[in-house]
């Protein structure tokens, strides 16, 4: 076949052609899949809303504060790491720290009745962070709800973990309190921390 210069010239730029649509292509596809890839979860390794039972709010950190001392409560779910906790192994067998997947401290009790619940450097040899998480079943039986939500005690100062006042308004404080049982809906909580214990 004779050979045509014209044709080979074609063929050479349709060659070229094609490994540039290939290479496009490609990145597209790696572009399509890096924007399609979930974000990384900065709500992993173990952290999740510890939910106030009768309000229906998240526990937080008052206005995200990362400082020692900034006080604990109840706010509208709003995506927040202020809001996410992991639990730690306590000192002390079956009690753990509530730790704030944003500031790194721990939920803390002075041991006062009554006085504000603050997030306070973790350490397991401190009583005020000490909680031990014990089930606590609710109902109005006579209409067959029923189910079961979660007492967090501190053994030391025989407080419990309590919405103060009873309170459902956002930014309500939490403190520690006589401990209720079934009768105190603002001391029970729910969490996926909780599941499997």
């Amino acid at each position: 076949m004779p050979f045509h210069p014209h044709c080979h010239r074609s063929a050479r730029r349709f060659s070229k052609l094609q490994r540039v649509l290939t290479m496009a292509a490609a990145t597209s596809t790696l572009s399509l899949s890096l924007l399609a890839a979930p974000p990384s979860d900065a709500n992993a390794a173990g952290f999740s809303n510890l939910n106030a039972f009768h309000s229906g709010y998240n526990v937080a950190v008052r206005e995200g504060s990362t400082s020692a001392g900034a006080q604990i409560i109840q706010w509208p779910a709003d995506g927040g790491t202020e809001q996410e906790w992991q639990l730690l192994g306590g000192d002390v067998d079956y009690s753990y720290l509530f730790e704030n997947l944003n500031s790194g401290l721990c939920i803390t009790t002075d041991g006062t009745p009554g006085d504000t619940l603050t997030q306070q450097p973790c350490d397991s040899g401190h009583s005020g962070e000490e909680w031990e998480i014990s089930d606590q079943v609710w109902g109005a039986w006579g209409f067959g709800a029923w189910g079961v939500a979660q007492q967090l005690y501190n053994a030391p100062y025989g407080l419990c973990m309590d919405v103060y006042g009873d309170s459902t308004d956002p930014g309500a404080v939490l403190d520690a309190w006589s401990c209720k049982g079934i009768n105190g809906t603002n001391q029970l909580f729910t969490s996926s921390l909780f599941a499997g214990m």
